[in-house]
């Protein structure tokens, strides 16, 4: 797996901190049980479910956990104030092919068994999957027009959006989730991300959008999605834990994949880049920027 230097955080929760970097250290031994690949491999991925006797201990621990720390250490950096809306650009992906979607998912169900606090991101796999082209941040109400036609201006307009340009922002195009994965940590410390990156074709059309949704969103006095000099480096977040478990889930990822449980890439259909404000979406690139920016 190659390490990455240094990572903004997906943004499904406006709770989530901002950066997440990758951390090179040696690797921890992880005793793994030998994959049911024959059961596993054969049809639809089954998830583990706990033995009848075990369901009692399960749901009370969880429930204990639960009330112990709710948010599970995770931050807020984002507090809001009534009237505010966490907002985040993204490129949104659809749901990966049945194989591919296979095989992750067990990936993911081997990966938990060595790391029973590792969490699906999301679930089902069908929704969610995304780029990141920012960092979560806040708009008030009257600046959601002002801010979806500036970023449809600038991407339309940057170097990289390709295709016919104008109020449309582009022509869609492709791109190439692979099957490399990457242990990402927030700048907190507090949530462990596990990435598949995009393939290094896909990197000089993104970071160009990166850098467009940058100048838009400075206008309006929101950070930069990563720190002056970090390299934008586009991958898909598909789990995470809490706390700091970049060596462990690593070496347990490496294992797997040395015993011929890997996930596979897939290619991608890119149709539109989107703004999502609380919980509503508009197109700022692609498909339905030809006309005004509406909110769904």
């Amino acid at each position: 797996m190659q390490a990455l230097q240094c990572y903004v955080s997906e943004s499904e929760e406006s709770e989530e901190p901002p950066l997440k970097r990758a951390r090179s250290s040696s690797p921890v031994a992880v005793r793994l049980p030998a994959p049911q690949l024959d059961g596993l491999l054969s049809g639809a991925c089954a998830l583990r479910v706990p033995a009848a006797s075990d369901t009692r201990c399960v749901a009370q621990t969880a429930q204990e956990e639960s009330a112990a720390d709710p948010y599970e250490g995770r931050l807020c950096t984002l507090p809001l104030q009534p009237g505010d809306y966490a907002c985040h650009v993204y490129l949104p992906l659809p749901a990966p092919p049945a194989c591919a979607a296979r095989q992750l998912s067990v990936f993911l169900d081997a990966l938990s068994v060595a790391l029973p606090t590792l969490r699906l991101l999301p679930l089902p796999l069908s929704q969610g999957l995304h780029v990141s082209l920012s960092r979560p941040f806040i708009l008030r109400r009257h600046q959601w027009a002002t801010l979806a036609g500036a970023l449809r201006a600038r991407l339309a307009s940057c170097g990289g959006g390709g295709g016919a340009g104008g109020a449309g922002g582009g022509a869609p195009f492709s791109v190439a989730v692979t099957a490399h994965v990457s242990a990402l940590l927030n700048e907190h410390g507090t949530r462990t991300f596990l990435a598949l990156q995009l393939h290094a074709a896909c990197a000089p059309r993104l970071r160009a959008w990166d850098a467009a949704c940058d100048e838009a969103l400075r206008t309006h006095g929101v950070q930069p999605h990563l720190p002056p000099g970090v390299p934008f480096l586009p991958h898909v977040s598909v789990a995470w834990a809490p706390g700091d478990v970049t060596r462990q889930l690593e070496a347990a990822a490496a294992q797997l994949e040395s015993q011929g449980v890997r996930c596979m890439g897939w290619t991608a259909h890119v149709s539109a880049v989107k703004l999502r404000v609380g919980r509503l979406t508009a197109p700022v690139w692609g498909e339905g920027t030809a006309r005004e920016a509406i909110f769904t």
